[in-house]
């Protein structure tokens, strides 16, 4: 191709339209959203904000379990106390 020239094979060179079925595919990507419900207890000081030390824990829990399934992909997108 030059200087705005355009060349076109041959319609033989192409790949032509196969007759047999294809295999179906074996992996899909999935996801799924999942709703968890904890009860955490502990003992703490009265003054310690024991919400945000437990939220924090939950968080470190569960970034901390992926190694033990790395073929999931997982995204913590809330965790809040239940009032």
């Amino acid at each position: 191709m030059t200087g705005g020239e355009c060349v076109l094979e041959p319609a033989t060179s192409r790949p032509q339209p196969t007759t047999h079925n294809p295999q179906p595919a074996t992996h899909m990507r999935k996801a799924i959203s999942l709703t968890v419900q904890l009860w955490i207890e502990a003992d703490d000081e009265a003054s310690h904000d024991f919400a945000q030390s437990t939220t924090q824990a939950v968080r470190e829990i569960l970034e901390g379990g992926t190694a033990k399934h790395p073929e999931l992909s997982i995204k913590i997108r809330s965790i809040k106390e239940k009032s």
